[in-house]
């Protein structure tokens, strides 16, 4: 049986990333690659370039949906990434039975 679940990240500009290279987003691709490992063919796309055409977003945007997904691993993966900040993060889960999304920011754990 197929349970699908529908993925919308919002980050920071390039959040991770820390070379010139300002087509990465190493704290996305971490998302993206868990959904591959776990959902074959799935994986993060970026969408806000399709978002206007003369004004930009001011953040990062990645959408897919995925099939049988461990949705609790992905959320304690999500919760373990070091953010550059973790108050423009939001992801946002809708499985195929839920009415609207449920939205998840990271859970910040502090050094004691």
């Amino acid at each position: 049986m197929s349970s699908i679940t529908d993925i919308i990240l919002i980050t920071m500009i390039n959040d991770g990333n820390n070379d010139q290279d300002k087509s990465k987003t190493a704290n996305a691709d971490l998302i993206s690659n868990y959904i591959k490992q776990n959902t074959p063919l799935s994986g993060l796309i970026k969408v806000e370039p399709y978002a206007g055409e003369k004004q930009s977003m001011q953040c990062d945007i990645f959408m897919c949906a995925t099939n049988n997904l461990n949705t609790a691993g992905l959320i304690e993966l999500f919760n373990h990434i070091q953010w550059q900040d973790p108050d423009c993060v939001q992801l946002m889960l809708k499985q195929e039975a839920d009415d609207a999304f449920s939205i998840h920011t990271p859970v910040q754990v502090y050094p004691g």
